[in-house]
C-alpha cells in the first residue's frame, strides 16, 4: 500500500509536539529536580523517560490500531 508523503507527514505531525516538549523538558528538568531535592541520578534518569516511552508506545499503538 502506498501513502503519499503529505499523508505520512500529517499522521506524524502530532508527534512533533511531543518531541518539542521533551526537547525543552530534558535540559531543564534535571536542575529543577535537583533544586527540589531529588538526587542527581534520578534527575538524570528522568531525561531518558521520553525516548523510552516513545520506543515502546509507538509500535504498541501502531500494532493495536492495525486493522
Amino acid at each position: 500500500m502506498y501513502f503519499p508523503l503529505w499523508k505520512l507527514a500529517l499522521v506524524a505531525l502530532p508527534q512533533l509536539g511531543v518531541q518539542v516538549t521533551w526537547c525543552f523538558i530534558g535540559p531543564n528538568a534535571a536542575p529543577y529536580m535537583g533544586f527540589l531535592g531529588v538526587g542527581a541520578s534520578l534527575a538524570t534518569l528522568n531525561n531518558i523517560a521520553g525516548p523510552i516511552t516513545g520506543f515502546f508506545t509507538g509500535p504498541l499503538v501502531g500494532a493495536w490500531l492495525q486493522p
